[in-house]
């Protein structure tokens, strides 16, 4: 038997156990690529061969997108946005995960950096723990006065182009459509 084959007999065989739905909290973080790719290679076969879901907790969004089917974003404990993973990190509606989103490097020398964050958002707010309200509406480049006085709910948003939809907490989602 193989080293690779060895180590994931163990886990195969717990997998027979649980009840069919697992937890991996930063599962990947700070491992190297092959045992990365190992490790998600066999939450891919729990998943087609046992039904086993994995509630996979990460702040890698690549590799959220390769292993899930939905998407929860959230911001300070609370749902920012939640859908089908490739349409919620194709279209984001909420500031937030387009802020996530356009934090990833591109693997491309030519490409640069923006130097700044979008005008008028800013990282150094100081975090509200008021909860009457939109948690991101000091750090949003959006807010109005609407934000910083009522918690928006959770909206159903369709989004036409992949013929899905998003549900999104943000009160100008339609406004962040446009980036």
């Amino acid at each position: 038997m193989s080293p690779t084959v060895s180590r994931r007999q163990p886990l195969r065989r717990a997998a027979n156990t649980l009840a069919g739905v697992q937890t991996a909290a930063s599962a990947t973080t700070s491992v190297d690529a092959g045992m990365r790719a190992s490790f998600l290679s066999i939450l891919l076969d729990f998943r087609d061969h046992y039904g086993i879901s994995t509630v996979f907790i990460t702040h890698d969004l690549s590799t959220a997108e390769y292993l899930g089917d939905e998407i929860i974003v959230l911001y300070q404990g609370r749902i920012a946005e939640r859908g089908p993973t490739r349409s919620v990190l194709r279209t984001p509606l909420h500031p937030y995960t387009q802020l996530l989103m356009n934090s990833i490097p591109v693997p491309d020398p030519t490409c640069r950096w923006a130097d700044e964050l979008p005008q008028g958002v800013d990282i150094g707010a100081e975090v509200t723990t008021e909860r009457d309200r939109c948690l991101y509406a000091p750090r949003c480049a959006m807010a109005t006065v609407e934000c910083t006085s009522k918690a928006p709910e959770l909206l159903r948003v369709e989004i036409i182009a992949d013929d899905t939809h998003h549900e999104v907490a943000c009160w100008h989602s339609g406004t962040w459509r446009q980036r």
